[in-house]
Order: C-alpha cells, then structure tokens, then sequence
C-alpha cells in the first residue's frame, strides 16, 4: 500500500503539531524538567564530570553550610575521590514546581568503594534521615534553562566528614 502525496502530507503536519505540543506540556514542565536536572546533577558527581556538575550550578549558588559554588565544587571533588565509585539514591523524592524557585526533596543514600574510610563516611552519610531539598531555579527563556541554586539539610553537619573527624566513632 503506498501512501498518496496528500496522505503523506497529513502525517507531516500532524506531527509537525504533536511533537511541539508533547515537547511543550509533557517533557518540558518545570517538574520534569528539575527532575531530568536533578538526574543530572547526581550522574555529574558519580562519574565526576566537573565541567556538567559546574554547568548545572547556579553562579549564585550558595547553599545550606555557606557555601558558594566554587567551595561546593572543591568539597564535592574531594569527597568523590575518595571513592572509586559512586551511586547515590534518591529515597521516596518529591518533586514542588508549582513556584519557582521550585524544589527537589528526597532522603539520599549513597553506596560504592574506594580508601578505607570510605565504608565509615557511607555508614554515617546514610544514617541521616532528613531529606535534603535541592532548589532549582529557572535560569533563561528556553524551557531546559534551570540550574541549582542551593542545597540544605539541617541534620548533615559537614563537620562529621571533615578530614580531622572521627569517622571511627560511631
């Protein structure tokens, strides 16, 4: 069966319409977007992709321990190379973008090896119950522009991963 030139017209112009409008009001609402961000964000840190996880960073970035984006970057490349992989999972994650900024709220745990107190710092990061709320903000007219402006979590006190704690103390 062979398709008429008016018949292979139609399709075209039916998905010339369908495809923006899937675009528009199903992949590109802000909840999808931050979520495909936040994605994002966590493949950047487990692959330590330095330039993606700069790119997703607000400029302004300042988050829940004061930090801007350089320090935030420096202390996540840290970290990372303790390890020789990474996964981290979001638990039960909840998605508000009805405003903006919008936000992204899940209790995080993280597995993978790496130096020796690797093991410790994962028992002592997973140990923490509070969600951390991740804050997205959309950065430019097209609608994939967002970027992260802020992390915070009132139970993760940087200070129990510092290199002069005792991660042995538990």
């Amino acid at each position: 069966m062979s398709l008429t030139l008016r018949n292979r017209l139609l399709i075209v112009a039916a998905l010339a319409i369908f495809i923006p409008l899937w675009l528009f009001f199903v992949r590109w609402t802000p909840g999808a977007e931050v979520k495909r961000h936040q994605k994002a964000f966590f493949r950047a840190i487990e692959s330590a992709d330095w330039d993606s996880l700069n790119a997703l960073l607000d400029p302004s970035y300042q988050d829940g321990w004061e930090l801007n984006r350089e320090q935030f970057v420096h202390l996540v490349e840290e970290g990372r190379a303790q390890f020789l992989y990474l996964d981290i999972e979001a638990q039960d994650p909840v998605i508000d973008a009805k405003s903006i900024p919008a936000e992204y709220r899940a209790v995080l745990r993280i597995s993978g090896s790496g130096h020796a107190l690797t093991q410790q710092a994962q028992k002592r990061f997973n140990r923490l119950q509070s969600p951390f709320v991740f804050t997205w903000r959309k950065s430019g007219p097209k609608p994939w522009d967002w970027q992260l402006v802020s992390i915070s979590n009132p139970g993760l006190n940087l200070n129990d991963f510092s290199a002069g704690a005792d991660l042995l103390d538990f």
